[in-house]
């Protein structure tokens, strides 16, 4: 199973940049680097990846109509 794991690819964030810089008016080329930092995500990502934590997902499909059933599974990631 994926998760996001809250870093942006390279192409995203250069995307995003770029319409910044468009909306500004602002010619000049900023560096990735200087706009965004994910070091602490990826670090946060790397620590639970080695502790072994995996990201409890609860299902919205097929919804559960039944409220008890539906609060238990709340209650259990809580």
């Amino acid at each position: 199973m994926e998760y996001f794991n809250g870093v942006v690819n390279e192409k995203t964030q250069r995307n995003d940049l770029d319409i910044v810089r468009e909306v500004l008016k602002v010619t000049k080329e900023v560096p990735i680097e200087r706009a965004y930092d994910f070091r602490f995500a990826k670090k946060a990502d790397s620590d639970l990846t080695q502790a072994g934590w995996k990201p409890y997902r609860l299902s919205l499909a097929g919804r559960d109509d039944n409220p008890k059933r539906a609060s238990s599974a709340i209650a259990r990631i809580l």
